[in-house]
């Protein structure tokens, strides 16, 4: 008994955690028993390949009714296992129902018959080491075959859960016996082929192995995968794929027999996993692929070649020479480029290929086909493989589109716009494909409706829509494509200054400016009186009072056009002209009262007037105003008189004169001292001086006894007592005044020096 194994179990369970596992997720086995299916059967239809016939399959397993459970076969299905192969036969030491996953078990026992006697194999024994006394459980499935070449293979895998721990001393044991004519030797007698790659050592779990916590050291462990804690299998740990393989002479009947048994004792569970169909000797495998992905599995004129490939299992130091049957509907060298009718692989190689390339002829014909078989080149009664080809005839697709188009859409209204395509050649069946498909009525119609998206901040989208057609041989179709761009309708604005509605009088200044977006436009200004402009920032001058529609019109870089009309954008008022005259013409100091007459033009009642008498007296707003002005000493002051004329528009116009008042107030002296110090030297009337209110002067002057003794008709202030004695004198002074009559006055006059 192994009790070292039993009683250890927990602590290996436990130290699972300690050391590496083997953790990715994988499918669980499916496993179905042998049971009801005789040997012959589970053989023929699992494990046998091509170039094999079997005979003689028996099976023996420990007896009793449970015995069956220890053959099978298993497949992992659609999704695959870590296990390296999808289906097979499977033989195990306890039953193979254990064998799925998950690997739950740090050592699983599956009993067989632990009633009845135990099934042991001398055979198997035989191989083992002298640690191993005796077996247990053993599974054994035997039969004849007759291969039809040179060489027999098939893959494998041996799983245990005497993994990792029990490594040395309790080696379950298998093997792979062949009986029968060695072409390099001696003849096999039940020669073990379960071997260790480029190795006569067989394999083992003593012989492959990555030590006793899976930690080193290494046995042989690149081909050894530590499962602990995987999904697909129950095995603690398994080899990689392997393949047994034997030189045989074809046409000759080998015996194999397959072998697995417990070591000592019935504990702890192993399994030998044979891949399906993988029983196989070096018969010619036929494989046709085509040259475009995705395209229907045919030749396809223009599109798709067939490359048939002709591959031997083994490696040859001769040229290998396989003659071939070439039949079918087409023709060589006609429907298809010409091919030999003899095909070679040489030394070293396992494989060749022959390229299958339709002519492409532009002639709408059926379905043809191309049938290759291998000549038999062997005595067997395996047939050459074969293939066939079939090859369709087939235009390329060619493609006229639409132009390229744009719309103009304002930026809160969509505008829809028709694409399409015209498309001839392909086959029968015909999809077209438009992406995007955003902004389509439909992405697989010929013509769809195309509403592009807004623009975005008066920038124009463009969409390049790419027309995809195929039909249904899967091969490159055509491709083209049309760019539909929306280019934003313009957003016509503008402002003018003073203001949006500008008012004002003749002449009138208007500057107008484009805020239109998009920016960069052509733009025509209509001014309303019959001018135009197409600056971005235009300055026009109003002449004639009135009321203008104003007009901008834009075309923007895209083509798109669009205008704005403000309705009376601009009033223009007339401007008033406006005069006057006063009376009299010139004002005195005795009379500086003047009339003013209002001549502006028109003579509009409703006209405010602004009087400006320039003597700092108060605005008078009096139509025709009478002022007097200040009574001042001055000969003359001049002032200056401002007429401001203002329509009820608020126009304007201002016009000035100078207005003179003088002084006619005569002041005669009584007294001169002409001594020279600037003071009564002359005879000085003030009036008398430029801008006074006299124009003529005559003066004469009489002394005391009326004797005249001078006489000035036109006087200037310039007498001076000149040659008269200090005393007393008389004079007569007549003056023609601007405003008056004529006047006489008399005086005295003292002359003191």
């Amino acid at each position: 008994m192994r009790t070292i194994k039993k009683s250890c179990l927990a602590c290996f369970i436990i130290g699972l955690t300690l050391i590496g596992t083997y953790n990715k997720s994988f499918a669980q086995l499916s496993v179905t028993p042998g049971m009801g299916i005789t040997p012959q059967q589970l053989v023929q239809s699992v494990l046998v390949g091509s170039g094999v016939v079997v005979s003689n399959a028996t099976f023996n397993g420990s007896a009793g009714p449970i015995t069956w459970n220890t053959i099978g076969s298993f497949t992992t299905g659609m999704v695959p296992t870590n296990l390296g192969f999808s289906s097979g036969l499977i033989l195990a030491s306890g039953g193979v129902t254990g064998a799925p996953g998950p690997n739950n078990s740090g050592g699983y026992t599956l009993a067989v018959s632990p009633t009845t006697p135990i099934m042991t194999d001398a055979d198997l024994l035989a191989v083992v080491g002298s640690s191993v006394t005796s077996l247990k459980d053993a599974a054994v499935l035997e039969f004849d075959f007759i291969p039809s070449s040179d060489t027999i293979r098939f893959r494998y895998v041996f799983g245990s859960d005497e993994y990792p721990e029990y490594i040395n001393g309790y080696n379950d044991v298998f093997a792979f016996f062949i009986t029968g004519q060695n072409p390099f030797g001696p003849a096999y007698n039940k020669k073990n082929i379960a071997l260790i790659p480029g190795t006569t050592t067989p394999v083992s779990i003593y012989n492959v192995n990555n030590g006793t916590t899976n930690s080193g050291p290494c046995v042989h462990c690149a081909y050894y995968i530590n499962n602990t804690g995987g999904s697909g299998i129950q095995a603690d740990g398994f080899t990689t794929v392997l393949t047994a393989v034997a030189a045989v002479v074809p046409c000759t009947t080998y015996h194999l027999k397959l072998a697995i048994a417990d070591a000592n004792d019935q504990v702890l569970d192993s399994w030998v996993f044979l891949e399906a169909n993988s029983l196989s000797t070096n018969v010619v495998k036929i494989t046709t692929n085509y040259t475009t992905v995705g395209a229907a599995p045919m030749a396809i004129e223009g599109c798709n070649d067939a490359i048939v490939k002709f591959t031997i299992p083994l490696v040859k130091t001769d040229t290998v020479v396989l003659p071939l049957l070439i039949t079918g509907t087409a023709i060589n060298g006609v429907d298809y480029t010409h091919i030999p009718d003899t095909v070679y692989i040489l030394p070293g190689q396992t494989s060749t290929t022959l390229l299958i390339h339709p002519i492409v002829d532009y002639i709408a014909e059926p379905i043809e086909t191309i049938y290759l078989k291998v000549k038999d080149t062997t005595t067997c009664t395996l047939i050459g493989d074969s293939t066939l080809i079939r090859i369709l005839s087939r235009d390329s697709i060619k493609l006229v589109t639409c132009n390229d188009t744009a719309i103009c859409q304002d930026k809160n209204h969509s505008i829809s716009t028709p694409i399409s395509v015209v498309s001839t050649g392909g086959a029968n069946i015909i999809t077209y494909t438009w992406t995007p498909a955003v902004g389509l009525s439909s992405d697989t119609v010929t013509n769809p409706l195309c509403t592009p998206a807004l623009t975005v901040n008066g920038e124009p989208t463009s969409t390049l829509y790419l027309i995809t057609v195929n039909d249904n041989t899967g091969c490159i179709g055509a491709v083209d494509s049309v760019r539909v761009t929306a280019n934003p309708s313009p957003d016509v604005s503008f402002q003018s200054e003073p203001s949006l509605t500008a008012t004002g009088c003749v002449p009138l200044n208007v500057k107008f400016i484009d805020e239109s977006t998009p920016h960069g436009s052509v733009r025509t200004w209509s001014f309303g009186d019959g001018t135009t402009s197409n600056d971005s920032a235009a300055i026009h001058v109003y002449s004639i009072p009135g009321s203008y529609d104003i007009k901008l019109g834009i075309v923007t870089a895209g083509g798109c056009k669009g205008e704005f009309t403000y309705p009376s954008g601009v009033i223009v008022y007339p401007q008033p002209k406006a005069d006057f005259t006063w009376d009299p013409a010139v004002g005195t100091r005795t009379n500086p009262s003047i009339t003013f007459k209002n001549l502006t033009q028109p003579d509009d009642p409703s006209f405010i007037y602004s009087w400006d008498f320039g003597d700092l007296s108060p605005i008078d707003n009096q139509k025709n105003p009478v002022h007097k002005f200040p009574n001042l000493e001055p000969v003359v002051k001049e002032y200056k008189v401002t007429l401001t004329s203002t329509t009820n528009f608020g126009c304007n116009d201002t016009i000035d004169y100078t207005v003179k008042i003088v002084n006619d107030i005569l002041i005669f002296p009584n007294i001169m001292t002409p001594n020279g110090d600037g003071m009564n030297d002359k005879f000085f009337v003030a009036a008398l001086t430029d801008g006074g209110a006299f124009t003529e002067a005559q003066l004469i002057i009489y002394n005391r006894w009326g004797k005249k003794v001078y006489e000035n008709n036109n006087y200037k202030n310039d007498f001076g007592g000149e040659g008269l004695a200090d005393g007393v004198y008389y004079f007569t002074f007549r003056a023609k005044g601007l405003l008056l009559n004529n006047l006489e006055y008399k005086g005295s006059l003292q002359i003191l020096r």
